[in-house]
C-alpha cells in the first residue's frame, strides 16, 4: 500500500495573536540520521507556545517562516534515521522537541520529527495521550527540585504558582521525594493543590507574613512575579529556584545574600524521563487535564493557555 506523503499540522506565518495560526497540508517530515519519526499521539500546550508564536521570542526563534507550534510529545516510531538504535518502529515514546527546533511544524501536527537523545519509552498506561501533558513540566520540576533544590525527605518545600503544569507535577514530584508541601496558588484551585499532596495550601492574597509561619528549607517558583518576596520565607541558607524569566532580577538581587534565588533552564535528559515514566506507572506522578482539543482547534488552545488561569495543562489529540 502507498504510503501517505502529505499530513495536517500548525501553521503560523507572522508573528502575531493566536488566529495567525493555520492547519495547513505539509509534506511529512523525513527524518535525519538522529531522529526518529513519531505519529503523534498528542502533545501539550505550553504557555512557552504562545509566547513563541507572539513574537516574545523573536530573537531567539529567528525571522524565518512558516514556523510549528508543540514542543513535547507522545507518538509511534514510523520511522528512524540511519544513527537511530535505542527505539525500534512501533514503540511508543514521549520526549520535548525543545524550543529552538520545532521547524517548519511542531509536534501540533499529526507526525514530527525528534532527536532519538531527547525521547524515552513512554509510560505504560491505559490512556497514554494524557501522558503528553507531562514532558517539559514534570521534567523542570524534577530537574528543580531534585537537581537544584536537593530536596529531601522531611524538609519543607513551598511551590509558588502549584495550580499550572509545572506546579501540579512540583506537588506530586516533591511528595515523591519525601517532603512536607506547602503550596500558593489561586483561590478557587487550593482543592486541587491539597488532592496532590499540599499540606499547607494557601491563596496568593492570604498567605500569611514571613515569620508568621515555619520557614522553608526550599521554594520553587514558578510564575516569577513578585519572586523576592517569597526569598523572604526561607530559612538561613535556604535554597530558591524559579523557572520564570519575571524572576531574574530577583536572582540578581540575591546574589550576596544568604538566601540565594537561582534560574533553571530545563535541559532534556532521557534518563529524567524514564525516571518520570517510571513515576507515572507506579502512581506517584499522574497528568493533571485542564482541556482537550483537536488540532483544528490549536488557536483557541494557544488563547485559552495565554490567560494564565489554567489548572495543569492543555493537550491537543490530533
Amino acid at each position: 500500500m502507498e504510503q501517505d506523503t502529505m499530513m495536517r499540522g500548525a501553521q503560523y506565518f507572522r508573528y502575531g495573536p493566536p488566529d495567525v495560526l493555520q492547519i495547513n497540508d505539509v509534506p511529512i517530515p523525513t527524518p535525519r540520521r538522529s531522529e526518529l519519526l513519531l505519529k503523534v499521539i498528542a502533545c501539550s500546550v505550553n504557555r512557552a507556545d504562545a509566547i513563541a508564536r507572539s513574537g516574545g521570542t523573536r530573537l531567539t526563534n529567528g525571522p524565518r517562516f512558516p514556523k510549528g507550534t508543540g514542543v513535547d510529545v507522545v507518538g509511534e516510531v514510523v520511522a528512524r534515521g540511519d544513527d537511530c538504535s535505542r527505539h525500534d518502529i512501533g514503540d511508543v515514546v514521549w520526549g520535548y522537541v525543545g524550543m529552538a527546533t520545532m521547524g517548519r511544524t511542531g509536534t501540533a501536527a499529526e507526525y514530527a520529527t525528534i532527536d532519538e537523545k531527547s525521547v524515552s519509552r513512554a509510560p505504560r498506561v491505559p490512556d497514554v495521550k494524557d501522558a503528553a501533558a507531562l514532558p517539559l513540566v514534570a521534567m523542570t520540576a524534577l530537574q528543580a527540585l531534585r537537581n537544584r533544590l536537593l530536596v529531601a525527605a522531611g524538609e519543607r518545600v513551598l511551590i509558588v504558582g502549584a495550580s499550572g503544569g509545572v506546579g501540579t507535577a512540583a506537588i506530586q514530584l516533591a511528595r515523591r521525594l519525601g517532603a512536607e508541601v506547602a503550596t500558593v496558588s489561586s483561590g478557587n484551585n487550593l482543592d486541587l493543590c491539597a488532592s496532590l499532596g499540599g499540606s499547607e495550601t494557601y491563596a496568593y492574597d492570604a498567605l500569611p507574613a514571613a515569620g508568621t509561619v515555619s520557614s522553608f528549607t526550599a521554594v520553587f517558583d514558578c510564575t516569577g512575579i513578585e519572586t523576592a518576596r517569597y526569598r523572604d520565607y526561607l530559612k538561613p541558607g535556604g535554597r530558591m529556584v524559579t523557572i520564570a524569566p519575571g524572576g531574574l532580577p530577583a536572582v540578581l538581587g540575591s546574589l550576596l545574600s544568604r538566601r540565594r534565588v537561582s534560574f533553571l533552564p530545563v535541559k532534556v535528559v532521557p534518563s529524567d524521563l524514564e525516571w518520570l515514566a517510571d513515576a507515572v506507572e507506579k502512581g506517584h506522578l499522574k497528568p493533571v487535564i485542564d482541556r482537550r482539543y483537536d488540532l483544528d482547534e490549536t488557536a483557541r488552545a494557544h488563547e485559552y493557555v495565554a490567560t494564565a488561569h489554567t489548572r495543569g495543562k492543555s493537550i491537543i489529540v490530533p
